[in-house]
């Protein structure tokens, strides 16, 4: 596997399949096997990382006002803030 990153689910899935297989085959430490089950598990632990920061950053980014702390937020902004112009 000559990928530097996983970009897609689709890397990720094969990886993950590669991953397996290795780990089946229990590899001797210093070899090419065991060098490539480090590798590719390295790219599927920062394929994770990212998507569960994607997930949690999606999370925060939803925000929901009641309509009096609404209110309160656009009068501090001095009605500078009209989600729905009309």
């Amino acid at each position: 596997m000559t990928v530097k990153t996983l970009q897609t689910k689709a890397e990720y899935k094969a990886a993950v399949k590669v991953v397996s297989a290795l780990i089946d085959a229990d590899p001797l430490q210093g070899t090419p096997e065991a060098d490539q089950l480090e590798e590719v598990g390295a790219l599927i632990e920062a394929y994770e990382a990212n998507e569960i920061e994607l997930a949690m950053l999606d999370r925060k980014s939803r925000i929901t006002l009641s309509e009096q702390d609404f209110s309160a937020f656009s009068k501090v902004l001095g009605g500078a803030f009209n989600p729905n112009p009309v």
